[in-house]
């Protein structure tokens, strides 16, 4: 008889097998659950525009349409190719002067730690329709070519993403 056959060694063996298995598979349910848990919290940040006769505002909006929570991480404005802070003291007046609007702008400034929720959706820069005609919503896509919003933003995991929108880019495809 073989030494590889007897029962001194092809228990222990077998033992082995079977322990160098059951760790594999530990390992690889605990990577795909890992990965599962990533792939359901993750934010996924749209940034859509809103500008349409019909509408009673017409703004830029950030949507968190992904299941997880998006951690701002860093937030930057540029309006006209100058930051806000070339502008002088940043306010609705001061950003609807920059971009040459005739209704007055509003705007929101996101700082590191703020938080956008699962389906939340938040108005960046909107302005009230006043006439709701076409020429009016032409008039603010081209106020909104003067604008770019670049942020960072992260899951509850620290997996960061970084998003733009850029006006002159943007009001191209609508």
């Amino acid at each position: 008889m073989s030494a590889l056959l007897t029962p001194q060694f092809a228990i222990p063996a077998a033992s082995v097998v079977i322990a160098l298995a059951s760790l594999g598979l530990a390992v690889y349910t605990g990577w795909v659950t890992r990965r599962h848990f990533r792939h359901t919290l993750r934010p996924i940040i749209n940034v859509d525009t809103d500008i349409s006769p019909t509408q009673e505002r017409y703004s830029i909006l950030l949507h968190n349409c992904g299941p997880g929570v998006a951690i701002i991480k860093s937030w930057s404005l540029t309006i006209a190719g100058m930051k806000p802070e070339d502008l002088g003291k940043m306010s609705s007046r001061a950003l609807t002067d920059a971009l040459g609007y005739p209704a007055l702008i509003d705007f929101t400034h996101y700082f590191a730690g703020d938080a956008l929720q699962s389906g939340e959706r938040i108005e960046i820069i909107g302005t009230k329709a006043v006439a709701q005609t076409e020429e009016e919503c032409e008039s603010f896509k081209n106020c909104l070519k003067k604008i770019r919003v670049e942020f960072a933003y992260a899951s509850v995991y620290e997996e960061v993403w970084e998003k733009m929108y850029d006006g002159e880019k943007e009001n191209e495809r609508v």
